[in-house]
């Protein structure tokens, strides 16, 4: 790794991004949005989606291999874990990015001797001389450098625990919301803009700044497509404020939804860091291959970027934009051998702006140990999986509620079997 001015190291980097422009995730049959004419389909990765995707990995390709040298110039496998949640627009980012990192002709290497003759499937292949004289030695055409995607159950729980199929408590927190005042105060934000506009232009009344969200999504990703007739034009900072609210004010309203969705990744992050900070130390690996390791990359969502900001207190004016991004970032001090955590310091960057996450931050620079005690305080103290499926909000804040309501439907169900199991008895055929 190059040295930078003041002599310190990058050692690790965690980067989360929200996937490119897309389509809009619901059909809306209105006239400023023709949902009829995505050839992609809804709720998919566009053009402009994957080119906001390269043009951010032609930055950290600067960043991370030409000016910091943390990673090698071609793909190494033991350096880079690139995780997405299960979803096609957050797999198609990642791969656009990617595509910038390690571009065409940057394969690590091409077929030598034997292999040539070995590189071949069990069964013919059409054109097979054609094909293999356009490739001659090189294993792929052009050099294109295939790099894994993990997805899996395990990673939709870190990165999507705001999202009613992973974690269906949300959707209670999100109930109690609309009942705080607070909620009549966001609204009142828009009531002579957006929801005004959505009414008189649109046709479509009774709708507050969280029931709008369809419409305000698909002019979003109709904004980004180029698809707004200018007679429909809605103010786009007030759309990019609604969109924050949805969230900040409405999802993430109470601090312990906010812990629920949050939790799981900051204690990936920082036990992480851990067993990088002791591989340094040790020269050991913990068969996780963190020795080697030098990067973790994750395509998610835009209610992801806002859970983890929301985690760490750090909620924004705007919503997460297409293709917004974090970067936590370790680095070894200048002088320090990197033995202790106390040799670190964390920076978590938000689109470019590094956030002072403690006290302690100095010009976004956090000593570690004080980041990590900060996250830990941060996380969900309780049983996380019961909380994420209803369990402590409902002994919280409707227990009582549901004792009786529980035991009046005990009785009820049990009336209802024992009816049919006397009403089988009586029908049964006699002998």
């Amino acid at each position: 790794m190059k040295d930078t001015p003041n002599g310190d190291e990058i050692q690790f980097v965690f980067q989360m991004t929200r996937h490119g422009a897309r389509s809009p995730y619901l059909f809306i049959d209105e006239p400023d949005v023709p949902t009829s004419e995505w050839i992609q389909g809804l709720g998919q990765l566009t053009p402009t989606g994957e080119r906001q995707h390269y043009l951010i990995g032609a930055k950290h390709r600067n960043k991370l291999i030409d000016v910091y040298g943390l990673l090698s110039d071609t793909f190494d496998p033991q350096e880079i874990f690139i995780i997405s949640t299960d979803v096609n627009r957050t797999i198609m980012s990642a791969y656009s990015e990617i595509n910038s990192w390690y571009p065409m002709g940057t394969s690590v290497r091409d077929l030598t001797g034997d292999e040539r003759d070995y590189a071949v499937p069990p069964f013919e292949v059409v054109d097979k001389s054609k094909i293999l004289a356009k490739l001659r030695d090189a294993p792929t055409l052009s050099g294109f450098q295939p790099i894994p995607i993990h997805v899996s159950q395990e990673i939709d729980q870190m990165l999507r625990a705001m999202d009613a199929p992973v974690c269906p408590v949300v959707q209670s927190y999100e109930s109690r919301a609309t009942k705080e005042p607070n909620f009549a105060e966001v609204n009142a934000r828009y009531t002579d803009n957006i929801l005004k506009a959505l009414e008189q232009e649109w046709g479509i009344d009774n709708l507050n700044f969280v029931t709008a969200k369809p419409y305000t999504d698909s002019f979003y990703a109709a904004f980004f497509d180029d698809r707004l007739r200018e007679q429909y034009k809605l103010n786009i900072t007030h759309i990019d404020r609604i969109l924050a609210d949805q969230f900040y004010e409405y999802t993430f309203y109470f601090d312990e939804m906010v812990r629920i969705a949050s939790t799981k990744f900051l204690n990936f992050l920082h036990t992480t860091i851990d067993s990088k900070i002791n591989s340094i130390a040790t020269g050991e690996d913990d068969e996780s291959g963190i020795l080697k390791r030098k990067m973790i990359y994750l395509s998610a969502h835009d209610s992801t970027l806002a859970a983890m900001l929301s985690g760490i207190e750090q909620q924004q004016e705007l919503q997460p934009f297409y293709a917004s991004h974090i970067l936590v970032e370790l680095w070894r001090k200048d002088g320090r051998k990197g033995k202790d955590p106390e040799d670190y310091y964390v920076k978590w960057i938000y689109n470019g702006q590094s956030l002072n996450v403690t006290e302690e931050c100095v010009d976004g620079k956090c000593p570690y140990p004080e980041f990590k005690e900060y996250l830990q305080s941060r996380e969900y103290e309780g049983d996380w999986e019961k909380a994420c499926n209803g369990g402590d909000i409902m002994n919280s804040y409707f227990g009582a509620w549901y004792i009786v309501v529980g035991a009046a439907g005990g009785i009820l169900m049990l009336g209802t079997i024992g009816y049919f199991i006397i009403k089988r008895i009586l029908l049964a055929p006699k002998d």
